[in-house]
């Protein structure tokens, strides 16, 4: 807890903020917002939050009214950030599950839906007298270092926000847990709105995320495996090396990750995709099965060695490349189950 005079003097809002609430409080009222501290086009850089929380209360110290802007960053925290007692179905080791809800908020931001900017109404006046005062009493009142009003009054003790930047840029190092909360407390909606679109996206994610069946050929232990479904993803320009540099999600998991962003809301042009690439690394195992070889002599009647002759012809293949891959597919069908391994 910060032991300073400033801190203790309006300690009863301070100790609601938490740590999430410093940072939101950090980011949109003295990052974002202070233009003379750093360009709306710049990303900002997350600090610790020791240094988080020394810097908007300087800040806030020198301000001409800082009980108006503790009060209202106090306000705009309750309605900003979800309760950790509701996201308790997010697993912060469930990274598919992470992953998906970043990439599904992405695309929703894309869309630009987030246009109306959320309104505050106060419903106990005596904790948050001196913003209310402000509002409806100085209707020319500027936030500094705006030219423009701050608060938009709405009613007597409703209003909306008019921020320098609704969306600053982050720099966010990596993909996780905290970085999907952060990303949702910034999103100008209510708590409501947020919940029912972080719920829908994971609903999604239940009923389009890659099926068990369809992935339960690829093997986590398999090292030659792995390495050559992600050279194929690749290939395609599928995986982004980036979106895991700094993460800690082994490769596996970077793969099936993969896969749930690929066609993720078209679930049979998925099952296609994955089917083929099945497909391809069966060849690919035939192929280095093949490298080392063993002279057999195979006495066939003069029937079959003229049908197999034709053949060999017909499909432009030697005879010994024609047995071999007649043999291994008769083996894949008929042997092995649908993890390649033999059955009996």
């Amino acid at each position: 807890m910060n032991n300073s005079p400033f801190y203790k003097k309006y300690e009863t809002y301070f100790n609601e903020y938490g740590d999430r609430g410093f940072f939101l409080a950090w980011i949109k009222f003295f990052k974002a917002q202070n233009v003379t501290v750093l360009s709306s086009s710049q990303p900002i850089y997350p600090l610790p939050k020791e240094v988080i929380e020394d810097e908007l209360l300087k800040y806030l110290k020198e301000l001409s009214l800082p009980s108006v802007y503790i009060q209202f960053l106090h306000l705009y925290i309750k309605n900003m950030i979800i309760p950790e007692k509701n996201l308790s179905f997010i697993k912060k080791s469930d990274y598919r599950l992470i992953y998906w809800l970043l990439f599904d908020l992405n695309r929703i931001q894309s869309t630009n839906q987030f246009k109306n900017p959320p309104i505050y109404t106060i419903q106990n006046e005596s904790f948050y007298a001196d913003l209310i005062n402000n509002i409806n009493n100085q209707n020319n009142f500027i936030a500094p270092p705006l030219v423009n009003k701050f608060f938009n009054r709405i009613s007597k003790n409703s209003f909306s926000v008019n921020w320098n930047t609704t969306t600053p840029i982050i720099n966010f190092q990596k993909y996780d847990y905290q970085t999907l909360i952060t990303t949702y407390d910034l999103l100008e909606m209510d708590i409501k709105s947020k919940l029912n679109m972080i719920q829908n996206s994971f609903n999604a994610f239940k009923n389009f995320k890659t099926p068990d069946n369809e992935i339960s050929w690829i093997n986590p232990n398999e090292i030659k495996q792995i390495e050559w479904s992600i050279n194929y993803l690749k290939k395609l320009n599928l995986y982004i090396p980036s979106f895991f540099e700094y993460s800690d999600i082994n490769q596996y998991e970077q793969i099936l990750i993969t896969l749930d962003s690929t066609h993720p809301h078209y679930p049979l042009q998925r099952t296609v995709f994955i089917e083929k690439m099945k497909k391809s690394w069966t060849q690919q195992k035939y192929r280095e099965a093949g490298k080392v070889k063993t002279n057999y002599h195979l006495p066939l009647t003069k029937d079959c060695k003229e049908k197999l002759k034709k053949l060999s012809a017909l499909m432009n293949m030697n005879e010994n490349k024609l047995l071999e891959k007649l043999i291994n597919e008769k083996y894949d069908l008929e042997a092995t189950d649908d993890n390649g391994k033999f059955k009996f």
